[in-house]
């Protein structure tokens, strides 16, 4: 298109110094200087027509694609309380969108960030009228959803904040359950490094029995401790790993009954421990005769290996005992 305005303009161009070259000797001064200046617009049309702007490095301007030389593709800055750029009743796949974001190979497909905020502000804001519809929708890729951890560790326990606002921090993953902007607001942990998790209830699994021949067998006697697996399901009768990993690696603490059979003494209990503890705090289970049979139930923290320790104490005393596995948190 600008080469045939380019053409036209030329054309009238050379039309008008032929005229004057005819008129030249026989028409008056007046006309001739008429002609001349028009001749000069017509020079300076054509001049205005061959200087349109340069199309983008990536091709003709063309609505939704990228129209500039520069970094960004597009850059539009916004005035105060306005948007920068809106988008309305753009569809994808047969669905509404308002601004869908598209990185090729490693990038960002949208990105909002707010510089030196003074007040409320939001890099990304999603909205949804009525009760239908996502405001943020995210799928596929490593994690659907990946937040950058702030500096420190913990609940905020400084600034103002809104109920339903989400923190993670280098001690985990925090929300606000009850909060109006004007305080620091009520915080719950929802997961930790330290924390349970969910809790994964499992048919009940014996994992270990002093009695039998696997894996480590004997009774336990005052001042006594063993480190105990908790990983697998084991035989009744010998002992032998029937179910590999019905607590799996992972797991953080175990529901479990703890079984003394057969005791020794009228002053002895057992404690329970995270693997590798051996400092008794509390007892788990305690005995004041002979040849008894008990049980009780309880929580406990397990190690990275999956592990349990069992301390026995009191005087002059000793037991089997039974560990069935009730359940994990992860």
């Amino acid at each position: 298109m600008a080469e045939q305005h380019d053409s036209a303009a030329t054309t009238e161009v050379e039309e008008l110094r032929r005229r004057v070259a005819e008129l030249e000797g026989r028409s008056s001064r007046r006309h001739m200087l008429r002609l001349a200046g028009a001749a000069v617009v017509g020079g300076v049309a054509a001049s205005a027509v061959g200087a349109q702007p340069a199309a983008a490095t990536t091709g003709a301007m063309q609505f939704g694609a990228p129209n500039n030389a520069g970094v960004d593709a597009t850059s539009l800055t916004a005035n105060v309380a306005t948007a920068a750029f809106l988008v309305s009743n753009a569809s994808v796949n047969g669905i509404s969108v308002g601004v869908r974001g598209n990185a090729s190979g490693d990038g960002t497909g949208v990105r909002g960030s707010v510089s030196s905020a003074t007040a409320q502000a939001y890099g990304v804001w999603g909205q949804i009228d009525g009760g239908l519809g996502y405001p943020l929708v995210a799928e596929g890729g490593t994690a659907q959803l990946f937040l950058l951890p702030n500096a420190g560790s913990g609940m905020p326990d400084s600034g103002q904040h809104w109920k339903g606002e989400v923190v993670a921090n280098l001690g985990g993953f925090y929300g606000c359950v009850a909060g109006t902007g004007t305080t620091v607001g009520t915080w719950r942990t929802l997961a930790a490094v330290d924390s349970a998790g969910a809790f994964f209830p499992i048919s009940p699994a014996r994992v270990y029995d002093s009695r039998k021949a696997a894996p480590t067998p004997g009774i336990l006697s005052t001042g006594a401790n063993r480190l105990v697996s908790v990983a697998d399901k084991r035989d009744t009768n010998t002992g032998a790993i029937t179910v590999s990993n019905v607590v799996p690696a992972g797991a953080t603490a175990i529901a479990f009954n703890l079984t003394v059979v057969n005791t020794v003494g009228t002053n002895g209990f057992l404690a329970v421990n995270e693997g590798g503890n051996t400092t008794v705090a509390a007892s788990l289970i305690n005995w004041s005769s002979a040849s008894l049979t008990t049980a009780n139930s309880t929580v406990v923290k397990i190690n990275s290996s999956r592990q349990v320790t069992v301390i026995c104490g009191g005087t002059s005393t000793s037991c089997h005992f039974i560990i069935d596995v009730l359940g994990y948190y992860r």
